[in-house]
């Protein structure tokens, strides 16, 4: 793997950025576009700030992992920024039963859809 454009068949191209989570292994956040669409995808990360360059340009769907922060503090940072609707993945344990609360939370700040995701979930984008 390596960042930058990686994959493109001219109806799909995807770009690798990579993540700072872990200090000798590799994490990568991912940029899908295709029929005019952006889906970022995060890896585990170290700071949310990593996925600003992925977030240049208006997103569709922005997939973000919370492991390893506070809702609250994902979301601030996410404010202003052009996403469309957010799926919250990998979530901590402490947060399992918490995913109305977390939900609602993020459509306030974020003044998009946010969802928290769930095993077998479909999304059309």
């Amino acid at each position: 793997m390596r960042e930058g454009e990686f994959y493109n068949d001219e109806r799909v191209r995807v770009s690798a950025l990579r993540n700072t989570h872990l200090r000798d292994g590799f994490s990568y956040s991912f940029l899908l576009e295709a029929e005019g669409k952006r889906l970022v995808y995060s890896g585990d990360l170290r700071s949310i700030s990593e996925l600003y360059p992925l977030l240049d340009d208006e997103t569709d769907l922005a997939i973000v992992e919370c492991a390893h922060f506070e809702p609250e503090e994902l979301f601030t940072a996410l404010k202003g920024k052009a996403i469309r609707r957010l799926i919250v993945n990998h979530i901590h344990d402490r947060l399992y039963g918490r995913e109305e609360e977390i939900e609602r939370l993020g459509n306030e700040v974020l003044n998009c859809e946010v969802r928290v995701g769930l095993d077998n979930m479909e999304v059309r984008i």
